[in-house]
């Protein structure tokens, strides 16, 4: 009889002890929720696209970006996230940090599909990116893309008193105007390409 009561009393100890565990905290928990999280942690980016990164939080933050490479991404902060643009081939870390909280994207950056070249030049395209026309010169040039494109390619100058352009399509007819330098830009489904145009400059520039 004694023996049972002693092995009922160690049972009744055991129970203890383990329920006194339990109370000191060793079941497993979640982890707590760092309260601060990206849509994306990784990015591929043709050079000159765009692309957002949204920051998903609770209430009132003031999120700080930040970037490993800035040669090969660029990073704008706007309400709720950032634009990250892709600058050159590579790749980058983009972080968004609050307090001690801290979230990546890692950005891939790959050549765009689009390429621009002239028609009639042996290699096939622009020496270096680069074009020379004297004034009142005209040239054609043409782009090629790797991939479909779905919306219509859109042409521009960033100095329109150097230089014009009509394009149909893929196929543009520069005009050299005045002497000078500008950039010549092709823009479609958020890829991009360009060249520069020298205007009645010539000899170190090729």
């Amino acid at each position: 009889m004694k023996k049972r009561i002693l092995l009922l009393l160690s049972l009744v100890a055991a129970l203890c002890c383990l329920l006194c565990a339990c109370g000191e905290g060793n079941v497993p928990i979640d982890p707590p929720d760092p309260g601060l999280a990206l849509n994306r942690t990784s990015l591929t980016l043709m050079v000159g696209a765009e692309e957002q990164l949204v920051a998903i939080y609770e209430g009132k933050k003031e999120i700080s970006w930040t970037c490993s490479d800035e040669t090969v991404v660029s990073v704008e902060p706007v309400e709720g996230g950032a634009y990250v643009t892709g600058l050159k081939v590579g790749t980058a870390t983009v972080t968004a940090s609050f307090e001690e909280v801290n979230v990546s994207c890692t950005v891939t950056v790959k050549e765009s599909p689009l390429s621009i070249f002239l028609p009639d030049a042996p290699t096939g395209s622009l020496k270096n990116g680069r074009l020379v026309l004297v004034k009142n010169g005209v040239a054609t040039v043409r782009a090629f893309s790797e991939i479909a494109l779905d919306g219509d390619p859109v042409w521009t100058v960033d100095d329109e008193s150097i230089a014009s352009v009509e394009w149909q399509g893929l196929i543009a007819r520069v005009t050299a105007l005045k002497r000078g330098i500008c950039t010549i830009t092709l823009s479609c489904d958020g890829y991009s390409a360009s060249f520069t145009l020298y205007v009645g400059i010539t000899g170190e520039v090729l």
